[in-house]
C-alpha cells in the first residue's frame, strides 16, 4: 500500500485546505454539482435529489480505499466553506511511476479570483513529489474555454484530442487531454 493511502492527506494552500469529504458536506455538494454550469464542464447532468451527494461521497471515500482515486474538498480557510473539489484518478491503484487524471470543479462564486489554479499546484505538486506520478492528464469537454487557461498556468500540454460519447447529451462531444509528465521520473 501506497503510504499515501494509509491516512487521507490533507493539503494547505494560503487560501485554501484541501480535506477528505464528509457527510456533513452532502448540502454544499449538492448545491455544487446541480449548479449547471459545474456540471456541463464535465457532461454530467446536474444533480435533482440531494440524495446524490450521499452517493458521490460515498463513492469517492470507498475509491479511495480501493487505492484509485483521491478526491479532495476544496475548503476555503477564511470562511470555512466548500467552494468546490478536486481529484485525481485511476482505473488501477495509485501508485508510484504511474499514471492518473485530475479533475476539478468549482462553484461559482469562486471563479475567477485565483483558487483553482492555487488548488491545482499543491495537487499537482502532490502527485508529482509526493506519489511520485510519471504523468498527471486532464481530460476536458473541448468547449470549456477556461480550462485550456488554467492548464496552461500549471505547465500542462495538449496531448491529444478524441471523440466520446457522452450520456449527458446523447451524442458525441469532442475531449481534449492535457499532460505533465514528471520531470524527475524516467
Amino acid at each position: 500500500m501506497s503510504h499515501v493511502f494509509k491516512s487521507f492527506p490533507i493539503l494547505h494552500t494560503p487560501n485554501m485546505t484541501l480535506r477528505q469529504l464528509n457527510i456533513s458536506d452532502e448540502p454544499a455538494i449538492y448545491e455544487l454539482y446541480s449548479d449547471p454550469t459545474v456540471s456541463s464542464a464535465r457532461e454530467r447532468m446536474p444533480f435533482e435529489v440531494p440524495e446524490e451527494s450521499s452517493i458521490m461521497i460515498k463513492q469517492i471515500n470507498d475509491n479511495y480505499r480501493k487505492q484509485t482515486r483521491i478526491r479532495w474538498a476544496i475548503e476555503s480557510r477564511e470562511t470555512g466553506k466548500l467552494m468546490g473539489t478536486i481529484g485525481i484518478r485511476s482505473s488501477v491503484p495509485i501508485s508510484a511511476h504511474g499514471e492518473a487524471y485530475m479533475n476539478f470543479e468549482l462553484g461559482r462564486d469562486y471563479r475567477g479570483q485565483g483558487f483553482m489554479s492555487e488548488a491545482l499546484k499543491a495537487v499537482i505538486d502532490f502527485a508529482l513529489d509526493v506519489i511520485q506520478l510519471h504523468k498527471l492528464s486532464a481530460d476536458f469537454f473541448s468547449q470549456n474555454s477556461a480550462i485550456p487557461h488554467l492548464l496552461k498556468k500549471v505547465d500542462f500540454l495538449i496531448d491529444y484530442k478524441e471523440m466520446r460519447y457522452s450520456a449527458a447529451i446523447n451524442s458525441e462531444v469532442e475531449y481534449t487531454v492535457y499532460s505533465r509528465i514528471n520531470p524527475n521520473i524516467h
